[in-house]
């Protein structure tokens, strides 16, 4: 019985790659962020597993519905559910830092700039052309990293009405429309110049993970290759964390090959016990650590600033990595899972269902119920 199609189980090293990939996204902004060139300087291409793997765990719980589940408008709150309560308060934090700085430093003309930004980001809108002093030319210039959930949230809510209609034939055709654009106009999504790359992007890499599912669902495909995943992982964490950035060629290989391998094996990989466990714990921090990444680094180095310290990556990056990791997960724990129950309760009837938390809380008994069948 476990390996039944739809067990919870059956995709916990997809929560694993999911953490793991969260944690060296984390790493690569580190070397941005520190200037420390070589560190996780190609893990950027996390971002399109993530989209690659949104797609399938999406097929999965509502592709081919027809009329069960919710509809267009219940899809839509689930998500916002899912995603909004950390987004709003990664902005929030980000831009207290950013109104500190500005009375700091007197810019008080700034404040407007300030002000849109934060009501575009609360909205999670881009904010094309923003002033460089609060964070451009990033398109959210308070929370970089939130442009790919804005591209996340679109391309949900393109493929949802016609998740039915053909949904192999549709992704397939998608995907490689996408992956022709990806390759004549490159890709991008996160400044000004490039946010209109992020669309094919997003799409290349989303809709491959719902043709991926369309496959395994029709086919059971998966288990034929599962052997060459720890192979796949393997190379992943090479390529993450090469010193050498990647070419272009290599980085369409990662999005058309290696990228969807990983979530189609990775399904079918099975885990138990303790690294079950591991995976689950990494699954269940990684948005938290992906969207407050950002604020939470802002904040720590405004104090190493503060304090006389120099942009240290043997000392600042630990403290930072660690801050992000306490803080998400007590955010999520004591701020998104209650909001997200409260949200759920309120908007039920609307959504035609309740979404589970995704805090830490929901996670510990979600893990001491599942862990009962490995005893």
């Amino acid at each position: 019985m476990k390996e039944k199609y739809g067990n919870p189980e059956h995709c916990a090293v997809l929560d694993g790659l999911r953490g793991f990939a969260a944690i060296s996204v984390v790493l690569f902004h580190f070397g941005l962020w520190l200037r420390m060139p070589g560190l996780a300087c190609n893990a950027y291409l996390a971002v399109d597993f993530f989209f690659c793997l949104s797609g399938y765990v999406l097929a999965r719980a509502y592709g081919g519905a027809g009329n069960q589940g919710p509809r267009f408008l219940g899809f839509v709150i689930i998500r916002l559910i899912r995603l909004m309560p950390l987004m709003i308060l990664a902005t929030i934090v980000s831009a207290l830092f950013v109104a500190l700085r500005i009375g700091v430093s007197h810019r008080l003309n700034l404040l407007p700039d300030l002000g849109l930004a934060t009501l575009l980001g609360l909205l999670n809108l881009p904010y094309l052309d923003a002033a460089g002093r609060i964070g451009g030319p990033e398109v959210f210039p308070l929370n970089g990293p939130q442009y790919t959930l804005f591209f996340e949230l679109v391309v949900n809510f393109a493929w949802f009405p016609i998740r039915a209609r053909e949904p192999l034939a549709v992704a397939a055709v998608v995907t490689v429309v996408c992956w022709l654009l990806v390759v004549v106009f490159g890709y991008g999504g996160d400044r000004t110049t490039t946010f209109w790359l992020g669309f094919p992007r997003t799409g290349a890499s989303f809709f491959a993970g719902v043709a991926l599912f369309e496959l395994e669902r029709r086919y059971r495909v998966a288990q034929q290759f599962r052997w060459i995943f720890w192979p796949l992982f393997a190379a992943m964490a090479v390529l993450f964390f090469d010193p050498q950035a990647i070419g272009v060629a290599g980085q369409f290989f990662w999005i058309m090959v290696v990228s969807p391998l990983l979530v189609l094996t990775g399904s079918a990989t099975p885990a138990s016990g303790l690294p079950r466990r591991v995976c689950l714990t990494l699954g269940a921090m990684s948005y938290p650590v992906y969207v407050l990444q950002y604020p939470i680094f802002s904040w720590v180095d405004g104090v190493f600033r503060i304090t006389g310290y120099r942009h240290d990556l043997a000392f600042e990056a630990p403290v930072a990595l660690v801050s992000i990791g306490v803080l998400g997960a007590a955010a999520a724990t004591w701020i998104e899972a209650p909001v997200r129950r409260w949200l759920s309760v309120r908007l039920s009837r609307f959504a035609g269902t309740v979404t589970p938390s995704s805090g830490l809380e929901q996670y510990s008994s979600d893990l001491n119920r599942r862990f009962k069948s490995d005893e």
